[in-house]
């Protein structure tokens, strides 16, 4: 006990035993943050099951949206406990981002469109309707609607025809829904 105020001078042993505490701290947060991440997606798994009228398509993205997210955030937390600057990580996703958002534009506003779609539902999947004015070289079209994904609408003409219509073509002009 006659060294114990000396035992707490700030010497390199102990500033070495504080840095040794960055990788515990890391790992600590993985052992956490993962069962925390398990138990958020169980619950929102849960809540899109709750509520039927979510389409599943849009489900799968959401999840895939906050499960990403979740497991980012976790990583970023232990890389940033290691002493690593995620700073420059995170400006860096977000250059990334940017970039791919410009890059892939319209599929992203087919994206929107879909969700739009699902979410307003002014046709659904077996309803027949009238397609925009103009949809590429067709004219308007009459045409039982047979999938609704998140960028695109597959309609069957009167014809039999297979018509892949990219969903903000739907969303920008009226479309006659004669199913309701």
């Amino acid at each position: 006990m006659e060294n114990f105020p000396n035992d707490l001078a700030p010497t390199y042993e102990c500033a070495s035993e504080l840095a040794s505490l960055g990788p515990v701290a890391a790992l600590l947060t993985l052992i956490i943050g993962i069962p925390i991440i398990k138990i958020i997606l169980r619950y929102l798994k849960r809540a899109f099951e709750k509520y039927d009228y979510i389409d599943q398509g849009l489900e799968n993205f959401l999840f895939r949206i906050v499960s990403v997210a979740l497991w980012v955030l976790v990583i970023l937390t232990a890389a940033n406990e290691l002493g690593i600057n995620v700073t420059g990580i995170v400006a860096a996703l977000g250059i990334v981002g940017l970039a791919v958002a410009f890059a892939s534009k319209d599929t992203m506003e087919n994206i929107i469109a879909g969700i739009f779609i699902i979410i307003d539902r002014p046709f659904r999947e077996g309803d027949r309707i009238l397609l925009p004015k103009k949809i590429g070289g067709l004219y308007s079209s009459w045409g039982d609607v047979q999938e609704i994904g998140l960028r695109t609408t597959t309609v069957r003409s009167t014809d039999g025809v297979m018509l892949t219509i990219p969903n903000k073509l739907l969303t920008r002009d009226a479309v006659a829904n004669f199913s309701h």
